[in-house]
This record gives structure tokens, sequence and C-alpha cells, in this order.
């Protein structure tokens, strides 16, 4: 069944580059009458203007696009960097969340806009963790941890070989 699934699908692939084709060769055909019966200048002035009116938009574009992404990018590194100077205190301290609260609620309406669903979910459970009458300092840890590195993928920092003790080390100012 699934080899007859991955040949129809090739045949369609196949059919529709086929009609883009025939299309491409129809519409260089439209455009060259088109052209011949306008001045040959006039002709090479047009189709210059209309390929650097192309090349401008698709600048323009990619441009727009980047700048919104970068954006994105910028508030998410704000937001993460107050999660992380809240919490590396909270986790110093090993006192729990109680304290701060309007800090804290105003950085999570903040992450629930911002935020990749990985970077919630670690922070979910962090926060769970840290709810708790006695705190597990390990455990916090080790969610502190996933949820730090879960900020990092979401920001474009996602190495394989980073040393998650060192990042933690680094936080908590640890020798």
């Amino acid at each position: 069944m699934k080899i007859i699934s991955a040949i129809m699908v090739i045949l369609v692939g196949l059919l529709l580059l086929g009609a883009i084709g025939y299309a491409g060769i129809a519409s260089l055909g439209y455009l060259n009458t088109l052209y011949m019966s306008i001045d040959t200048q006039v002709a090479k002035v047009t189709a210059i203007a209309s390929i650097v009116t192309l090349f401008c938009t698709l600048i323009l574009a990619n441009g727009i696009k980047s700048v919104s992404k970068n954006f994105d990018t910028t508030e998410m590194i704000i937001l993460y960097q107050f999660f992380l100077e809240y919490y590396s205190e909270k986790i110093k301290d090993k006192s729990g969340i109680d304290c701060h609260k309007d800090k804290l609620s105003a950085l999570e309406q903040r992450l629930a806009l911002h935020g990749s669903p990985k970077v919630i979910t670690a922070y979910l459970n962090l926060r769970k963790l840290a709810a708790n009458e006695v705190m597990h300092v390990e455990e916090t840890q080790e969610q502190f941890k996933k949820m730090l590195l879960a900020m990092r993928a979401d920001i474009g920092r996602s190495e394989l070989n980073v040393n998650k003790k060192d990042l933690l080390d680094l936080l908590l100012g640890r020798q």
C-alpha cells in the first residue's frame, strides 16, 4: 500500500511539474508576442524594469521578515533573562516563590505571549517544584537546567555539547 501511494505522489508531482513547465513556456510565448508589437528598445527597458522591480520586492520582503524575526527574538531574550534572574535568586536563597508575586505574574503573562511550548512546559514543571513547602534542591536545579536549555534552543542557541552543570554554576555563582 505504501508503494502505491508513493508512486501516486511521484506521478502527481511529475504532472504538476509538467503543467508548471507548460504554463511557463506558454507565458514566454505570450510575452514574446506582446514585446514584438512594441519597439525593441522599449521592450528591453520594460523587461529590465520588470526584473529590477521583482528583485527590489524580494529584497524588501526579506528585510521586513528578518526585522520582525529579530524583534521576536529580542523580546524572548529579555523575557528569558528576567526569568533566569528571578529563579536563580530563588534557587540560591532556597526560598519559595511567594515573595514578588506581582513581578512573577507579569513575567508569566509575557511568557504566555512569547514563550515556546517547550519553555512553557519546563517552566510549569519548575514552578510546581518550587511551590513545594520543602524545596528539593537537586530536582529543582535539574528542572532549572531543562528550562535553561529550552530557552537557549528557543533563541537559536541549541549547541549539543553545552555542559549543563557549567551553565547552572554560572547562573548560581558557584565556584
